[in-house]
């Protein structure tokens, strides 16, 4: 099992924000933020990744935790991909994860930003509540939530593959 390495994680988070990806994350989180009243409609990991799939990732839910990963990509000695946990049916934590087979790194995107403007206030809102992007039945907007994910972290994946040392 990889050992969490947080000083990774502290530099992938300010990698992410000073290329905009974590802006871009808040972006989307505000564009499928809450209805009120909330929409009607529980998401199943199951439909989530199907979603994912039609978008263009891999993808592979765990429907016992509600919780589908995808967009797997090797970098380096690494292998990376976005996760969702859908919690209540509607709230979509979207969060990023990556190991070598000895670190890992990673965490909610939410938790990245925070972790971003601890290291340089102002480079990204963070604090709570934070948005996170929800679900509802209206038609087109899993489509276009899933078409958002995998572009988030197709960006995500680039500003790692892109970043000289920041696996080191």
């Amino acid at each position: 099992m990889a050992t969490y390495d947080p000083d990774l994680t502290d530099r992938l988070s300010l990698a992410l924000a000073e290329a905009g990806v974590l802006s871009q994350f808040r972006a989307v989180c505000l564009r499928y933020g809450p209805k009120t009243p909330y929409g009607a409609g529980r998401l199943k990991a199951k439909t989530l990744a199907s979603a994912l799939v039609a978008a263009g990732a891999s993808a592979k839910a765990i429907p016992k935790f509600q919780v589908v990963q995808f967009g797997h990509q090797t970098i380096g000695d690494w292998t990376w991909f976005g996760v969702v946990h859908i919690q209540t049916g509607q709230v979509l934590e979207v969060m990023f994860e990556g190991a070598d087979g000895i670190r890992s790194a990673g965490s909610t995107l939410h938790s990245l930003c925070n972790k971003a403007a601890r290291q340089r206030p102002g480079i990204v809102e963070s604090g709570s509540p934070y948005p996170r992007p929800y679900y509802d039945d209206e038609p087109g907007r899993l489509e276009a939530i899933a078409a958002d994910l995998v572009a988030l972290i197709d960006a995500i994946q680039v500003v790692i593959r892109d970043t000289p040392g920041l696996l080191d």
